[in-house]
């Protein structure tokens, strides 16, 4: 057991064993005696409630535990909390909250379970036909952080399922066998009775192969991850927006990758086939703007080789806006024209206009007067200028069918009157954060 436990560099404080009553993990408390002191060991059984034969499980385990000298705790999770759909995640999620919760009263170094090499290929091959996601494919991790000062350890993961009946067979451990797992109708039993035979009988070291893959396949991961991480920091415009223009001739697998690793910081929720509907916008230079709505009040936007994450537009209506420096109200925002930006305000665009003016968002039949004092349709202007969608419904400023100015228009781009009446003002909005303050200073 030695070499076993030699990876996870015993501090000395207890270890907390999650014991179920089957092979696997009697084997491991069996084991675990004679490498630790049983004192610096707590037994933790989680009775679900699932079958009938759950509570003499639980006396197994516990008579078990004091026979070895080991501490004993149990819990059970009520048939009134099982939920009526999803019940094997939920009891799950209840096993390792209870798992944590006596991990941090005993301030426990680490929970132990009982995870072997079987369970490994189970999970590798499970994930490959659920989903082919890469990620997913590194398998059972040996150790990883259970909660933020305890970690969950697996010291099983290179012993076959044989290798523990077999010891528990010559050691006299005793144990149960749940008749559940026999059921082929779950996906996960199906592996486990019918395709793993298989596999071994083409190759006995089936098992340790997998091991090795997905050893490999996390080392290879992490290595991917500092590159991945590299080129997406070199291509980030601001926070919400990464130029894809370096990565187009890339191999769209490769793509892929960026792709993946980028929405997961914005959106961890986000679907593989709105990934896989991105990427093609993404490779697609003529299409000028698609739109993705990901929930949350944001959308994933990509435009001209642009990936972009913004929020969903904010429906403004129509507001007349007839003297300077004050606030208006337009649905749900604070609006103003300001000779000097105030505190807190958030600048929309800078706009020469003469009052009163109209602040709205765009509308059929809306132009400007370009600076060479030449006309040009709203919409155009906006595709010659590569506006992606959720910007071409920013806040405007108008007078009648005529843009004056705006979010995305820069002072420049328009025609400038010689009017004496006529005087330069930055278009602001109040964040939701001040809107208080706002209305009282109105």
């Amino acid at each position: 057991m030695s070499d076993l436990l030699r990876p996870f560099n015993l501090d000395g404080r207890p270890l907390v064993v999650a014991v179920s009553g089957g092979v696997d993990s009697m084997v491991l408390l069996t084991q675990l005696v004679q490498e630790v002191a049983p004192a610096a060991l707590i037994a933790a059984h989680f009775n679900h409630q699932l079958r009938p034969e759950s509570d003499a499980e639980a006396d197994l385990v516990s008579e078990y535990a004091h026979q070895l000298g080991v501490p004993f705790v149990t819990a059970s999770w009520p048939q009134a909390d099982h939920p009526t759909t999803g019940i094997e995640a939920a009891a799950r999620q209840a096993r390792y909250e209870f798992l944590a919760k006596v991990a941090g009263q005993y301030q426990a170094q680490a929970v132990l379970t009982a995870h072997h090499q079987d369970d490994e290929i189970e999970t590798v091959l499970f994930r490959l036909v659920r989903s082919g996601n890469l990620a997913a494919m590194a398998g059972i991790q040996p150790k990883r952080q259970l909660t933020k000062d305890i970690e969950l350890w697996r010291p099983f993961l290179n012993q076959s399922k044989s290798n523990l009946r077999q010891y528990a067979v010559a050691h006299h451990v005793p144990h149960v066998d749940d008749p559940s797992n026999n059921d082929v109708r779950y996906s996960r039993n199906l592996l486990r009775q019918q395709v793993l035979p298989l596999l071994k009988q083409i190759n006995p070291q089936a098992g340790a192969h997998v091991n090795r893959f997905a050893a490999e396949l996390t080392a290879t991961l992490a290595l991917a991850q500092q590159q991945i991480k590299r080129q997406l920091a070199a291509a980030q415009v601001d926070a919400r927006t990464v130029d894809w223009r370096p990565f187009v001739d890339l191999p769209l697998a490769t793509q892929a990758l960026l792709l993946q690793a980028q929405l997961q910081q914005w959106v961890p929720t986000i679907s593989a086939k709105q990934i896989d509907q991105i990427l093609a916008g993404l490779n697609q230079s003529q299409r000028g703007n698609l739109t993705f709505d990901v929930g949350a009040g944001q959308k994933i936007a990509v435009s001209y080789h642009r990936l972009m994450l913004q929020d969903a537009p904010v429906s403004v209506p129509p507001v007349t806006v007839t003297m300077h420096n004050q606030w208006v109200s337009s649905g749900s925002q604070q609006i103003g024209l300001f000779t000097q930006l105030p505190d807190h305000a958030e600048p929309l665009a800078e706009v020469w206009a003469a009052l009163p003016v109209t602040v709205r968002q765009r509308q059929p039949g809306d132009w400007l007067q370009l600076a060479n004092g030449q006309h040009q349709k709203l919409a155009r202007f906006m595709i010659n200028h590569h506006w992606s969608q959720p910007a071409r419904q920013g806040i405007l400023v108008a007078r009648g069918d005529q843009i004056l100015g705006g979010a995305g228009i820069e002072p420049g781009q328009l025609f400038k009157p010689e009017q004496t009446d006529i005087m330069r003002s930055v278009l602001a909005r109040l964040p939701e954060k001040f809107m208080n303050r706002g209305k009282e200073n109105r």
